[in-house]
C-alpha cells in the first residue's frame, strides 16, 4: 500500500477500503493514488477522474469544511468521498 494513505478500515471480504485525506494534498491526486495502490498499477495507468467527475467538486466535498458527501463510479471502483475527509473505495471486478 502507499505509505501515504491513511488506511483507517480495510474489508478483504469485499475489497473495501477506507482512508483519511491528507489536507496537503488534492482530493483527487488521493483518490487516484488510492485507485492504483489497491489495483497494484502506476496511476498514469488508470483512466483519469476527470472523465468520471468534476474534481472541483470532489475538492469542496473533501474539504473537511463540507457536511455533504459525494458518490461516483470510476476505473472499476464504487467511490464515496465524505465531507468528514473519508474516502470509502469498493473494487468492483
Amino acid at each position: 500500500m502507499d505509505p501515504n494513505l491513511d488506511i483507517v478500515a480495510r474489508d478483504p471480504s469485499t475489497d473495501t477500503y477506507e482512508f483519511r485525506l491528507d489536507d496537503n494534498r488534492e482530493t483527487t491526486v488521493s483518490i487516484a493514488e488510492a485507485m492504483a495502490t489497491i489495483r497494484g498499477c502506476p496511476s498514469t495507468d488508470l483512466r483519469p477522474l476527470y472523465h468520471d467527475v468534476d474534481p472541483a467538486l470532489l475538492e469542496r466535498v473533501g474539504s473537511r469544511s463540507s457536511r455533504q458527501s459525494f458518490h461516483f463510479v470510476s476505473n472499476g471502483f464504487d467511490v464515496t468521498v465524505s465531507g468528514t475527509g473519508t474516502v470509502r473505495i469498493e473494487r468492483l471486478d
